[in-house]
């Protein structure tokens, strides 16, 4: 208990560090939201390109750097953020179509970014590449990534006569990325991986009586050892029926997941998912939501009502509460997303039960200044699927167990830009434990995520972020707890020009030793000095 004090204590001890007092007149004070969310008219007449933010702090595509783990990302998944937006640390309001960022440091040599965003009309396109290359801090610590993102919508106008509000688009992704199993019995045995993404819908909101979606995505996942290959592709739609004040609707998906060299010799699975629902709105400030959720495997299947309740209380305070049982497909692409030392085993595909899942949140929010939100729930889960390196030091086996009993409360801040400049805040306690009581583990009991940032007048910048996770661990009889995790990052910023700025980063500045996997060090204290020119 001293301990979990002490941590927390630390933990406490940094937030004033992060709220300095400023007087930046400058700045804008509000962030400039779409038109349908300010008015509630529903509109999709062509917006503009995903034109980048006058990024202070790149924010990288979770999507891609999820495997790389960076002492600057929290360590463990995030649950859902009751907050209405996500928050970035950027400076000022200021779009750009383009950026190219390059930098070197001590264990970062190099690291390198390059955005361009653009419409046509009634076309948009976008596209973002990203590589790191981090060098060896322990023996065969290195590790290599490169990523693309592509975008490519079209949208027709309202005032059309053919399929008027209709948004058609294809999007994609790609990282492959390279490192050692450096703390297991050979420590120079490589893994690469190829993980790519693809996906092509149609989606119409705009109607007053008939919204619709329909989609068709793939993942291919190839991992070098014994040449495994996972490929997944997925059908799903949607649609709804309004009518005054109610709504019927239903969505569905079908996944195929099809493997080659699969150590547990089977080479096909299907996942399907449908769910019907009825939507009542007798008032502006009270919603219901009430339906079934049907999914089924090879194997399994699942059928539970769900709910869900929307109360405005006042203008700026909202209640939701949810009864949302569920089910998951959780796929080698999942296990290996969430641990790149995921040791590939006869467990191909986990069907993860959610049969009870309560929450409850309520949301302050202040015009366009600033959003408080506090959250809880309680979820019931079979066949959930947690880490062990208990069989071979080193390499993480996937085990699954029933009758998992997950707790969480969760607070959230969000401060939007302002002449106290920018701060969002994230603290999560919970407890995910089995049937016998004891830890999963690597779900800690305690994680948080800080920023702050800042423009001063004479052009230079500032953002500091604070990472924690406390109280996990490393094996399933909880006999090893792993030491707490605390990574505090800061980057400084100075505009040389109006489009170029000179950048350095502090990262790990605690210089402290990390560990998200048992036995795998995270980087210790790395500076890069980068250049980031925008246009």
């Amino acid at each position: 208990m001293k301990k979990y004090l002490k941590d927390g204590l630390l933990l406490l001890f940094f937030i004033p560090f992060l709220l300095p007092a400023q007087n930046n007149k400058s700045q804008s004070q509000s962030i400039e939201l779409p038109d349908f969310v300010i008015t509630g008219v529903q509109t999709v007449d062509v917006p503009s390109a995903a034109k980048e933010k006058a990024s202070f702090v790149s924010t990288l595509s979770k999507d891609f750097f999820l495997p790389q783990y960076s002492p600057e990302e929290l360590p463990m998944a995030d649950i859902d953020n009751p907050l209405s937006k996500k928050f970035d640390l950027w400076s000022g309001e200021k779009y750009y179509d383009g950026s190219v960022y390059f930098g070197l440091g001590r264990y970062t040599l190099p690291e390198g970014k390059f955005f361009m965003g653009q419409n046509f009309g009634n076309y948009i396109f976008s596209i973002d590449l990203f590589g790191s290359n981090t060098k060896d801090y322990v023996p065969y610590s290195s590790y290599n990534i490169s990523s693309m993102s592509i975008t490519n919508e079209f949208y027709i106008n309202n005032g059309s006569n053919f399929l008027p509000g209709m948004k058609i688009y294809l999007d994609g992704n790609f990282f492959r990325d390279n490192y050692y199993f450096y703390n297991s019995a050979n420590p120079t045995m490589e893994r690469m991986t190829n993980n790519g993404y693809a996906e092509a819908g149609i989606s119409n909101s705009s109607n007053r009586y008939l919204n619709y979606n329909a989609s068709l995505s793939g993942s291919k996942l190839l991992i070098n050892e014994n040449g495994f290959r996972e490929t997944n592709v997925s059908v799903d739609g949607g649609m709804e029926f309004k009518l005054p004040n109610f709504s019927i609707g239903v969505s569905t998906k079908y996944t195929r997941q099809n493997l080659t060299k699969s150590l547990s010799g089977n080479n096909n699975y299907y996942f399907f998912d449908i769910n019907p629902v009825i939507k009542i709105s007798t008032t502006s400030d009270l919603k219901v939501e009430a339906g079934v959720n049907y999914a089924a495997t090879d194997y399994s299947y699942f059928f539970y009502p769900f709910g869900n309740i929307r109360l405005r209380l006042s203008r700026d305070l909202m209640f939701t509460a949810a009864f949302s049982p569920h089910a998951e497909f959780n796929t080698h692409r999942n296990f290996i997303l969430s641990n790149i030392y995921y040791n590939l085993g006869t467990i191909d595909n986990l069907f993860t039960k959610y049969k009870i899942d309560l929450s409850a949140a309520f949301k302050y929010q202040y015009y366009k200044y600033f959003e408080i939100g506090i959250s809880g729930g309680y979820a019931k889960i079979d066949d959930y699927y947690y880490f062990d390196e208990s069989v071979e030091k080193g390499k993480f086996n996937i085990n699954n167990v029933n009758g998992v009993n997950k707790f969480d409360i969760k607070l959230d801040l969000l401060f939007h830009p302002g002449p106290m400049g920018k701060f969002y805040g994230e603290v999560i306690l919970q407890k995910v434990s089995n049937g016998s009581d004891q830890n999963l583990p690597y779900n800690p009991n305690i994680k948080t995520s800080l920023g702050y940032s800042y423009l001063f007048p004479f052009g230079f910048e500032l953002a500091a972020e604070y990472k924690a996770a406390l109280g996990y661990y490393s094996d399933i009889l909880n006999r090893n707890e792993m030491p707490a995790y605390h990574n505090i990052s800061l980057t400084f910023g100075y505009n040389i020009m109006n489009n170029l700025q000179l950048k350095f980063k502090l990262q790990n500045l605690l210089n402290r030793t990390n560990y998200i996997w048992n036995g795998y060090q995270e980087k210790p204290l790395d500076f890069i000095l980068g250049i980031d020119y925008k246009w």
